[in-house]
């Protein structure tokens, strides 16, 4: 009879567990849904400016301290927020959308992601793309990698990604770039270079 009893009392902590993980998947999705039917992507505006670097570095401490960069190093490059902030609003207020690709996404009307680029000859240079640290994981950078692409027209598309940044390059990859024999070493400051792989995309053919 104990038997019997500890045996029905198991299942029903399994049935449960079952309702809870349920429960709690049923809510994950719901959130993501609402959380897709809350994104815009826009042109970036000079206003953006400051949001711009705070997404920048974060996204560059969280990204590249875990693969061995110097947070330091890092922090560097963003002691002089002001001066970064009147250079980007500066970018912002005479780009050339001839040439340059400047893009913001919005999350519930809050800035979480952003995506730069120009035309180089032949060919889109994808700068930079960047979700803020909080939002990865949503598919936000598949939907802002998307909206480039579609500004791009025409043209390839290249990038370059620092070769321990594994993540990344799984992500290009799935987004339709191709790793080309060609590396480049990206100069951090006087004393961090990065060696990095180049991936192309090759052009969207307009029907």
């Amino acid at each position: 009879m104990h038997s019997s009893g500890t045996a029905k009392s198991a299942g029903l902590w399994g049935d449960r567990e079952r309702i809870h993980r349920f429960e709690i998947l049923t809510s994950v999705w719901y959130t993501y849904c609402m959380l897709l039917n809350n994104i815009s992507i826009r042109d970036a505006l000079p206003k953006d400016s400051s949001l711009i670097n705070l997404i920048l570095e974060k996204s560059w401490l969280a990204t590249y301290v875990p693969l061995g960069v110097s947070e330091k190093a890092i922090k560097s490059l963003f002691f002089d927020k002001k001066d970064r902030e009147i250079k980007t609003i500066n970018y912002l207020e005479n780009i050339n959308h001839e040439t340059d690709i400047g893009l913001v996404m919005e999350v519930n009307k809050e800035l979480v992601g952003l995506c730069f680029g120009l035309k180089n000859n032949d060919y889109f240079l994808l700068t930079q793309i960047y979700i803020h640290p909080n939002y990865i994981g949503n598919q936000l950078g598949t939907k802002l990698i998307s909206a480039f692409i579609d500004k791009t027209g025409s043209f390839p598309i290249k990038v370059s990604v620092y070769e321990k940044n594994i993540y990344a390059i799984d992500f290009y990859i799935r987004n339709g770039f191709k790793i080309v024999n060609e590396k480049i070493i990206f100069k951090l400051n006087e004393d961090i270079h990065l060696n990095e792989v180049v991936l192309m995309r090759d052009a969207v053919v307009q029907n």
